[in-house]
C-alpha cells in the first residue's frame, strides 16, 4: 500500500490489514508492534504522518 499510494498512515494499514482473511488473527499492538520496529530499523520511514518505504 505505501508503493501504491506512495505512503500510508497505520490507520489505513490497519484498516485494509484487518479485512485480509491471512491477517485476521493479527490485533492492532502486534501491528503497531511491527511497524515501530520497522521504522526503529530502518525498512519504514515517516513523513507528514506517512508510513513510506526507504529514506
Amino acid at each position: 500500500m505505501a508503493l501504491q499510494l506512495g505512503g500510508v498512515t497505520v490507520e489505513g494499514c490497519w484498516e485494509q490489514v484487518s479485512r485480509m482473511a491471512d491477517f485476521r488473527g493479527i490485533f492492532r499492538p502486534e501491528l503497531d508492534a511491527l511497524v515501530a520496529f520497522l521504522l526503529r530499523e530502518g525498512f519504514l520511514f515517516e513523513a507528514g504522518g506517512l508510513l513510506s518505504f526507504g529514506e
